[in-house]
């Protein structure tokens, strides 16, 4: 597994053919999906990265957990200006967008 670079990429893309629902239990879902980063690296646009990004979503309390190195972690948590919240929610919307056709977070 290749380290998750999203915040020095040029380019980031959910592969649509890789999402996996793996739990519909609603209000309880898990996604997964591949994310491919394109650049980042000395501006470098020909550095690819894959990563692989597991969420549980609670639709109605609005939790998300992400898997990261077998471990739950908590989604959006700390300030709402900051970049990994953001990128908490760019990632959570985008599978739950791909899987469901809405977002999990407005």
């Amino acid at each position: 597994q290749l380290a998750r670079s999203v915040f020095r990429t040029d380019k980031t893309y959910l592969y649509l053919p890789s999402i996996d629902v793996q739990i519909y239990n609603p209000p309880n879902y898990q996604i997964a999906g591949l994310f491919i980063a394109l650049g980042g690296i000395d501006h470098d646009a020909n550095h690819v990265s894959k990563y692989k990004v597991t969420i549980r979503y609670n639709f109605y309390t609005k939790d998300a957990f992400e898997l990261e190195n077998g471990k739950w972690r908590k989604l959006c948590q700390g300030v709402s200006s900051s970049t990994l919240y953001a990128m908490d929610r760019l990632t959570a919307n985008a599978l739950f967008l791909a899987a469901y056709g809405i977002k999990f977070y407005e």
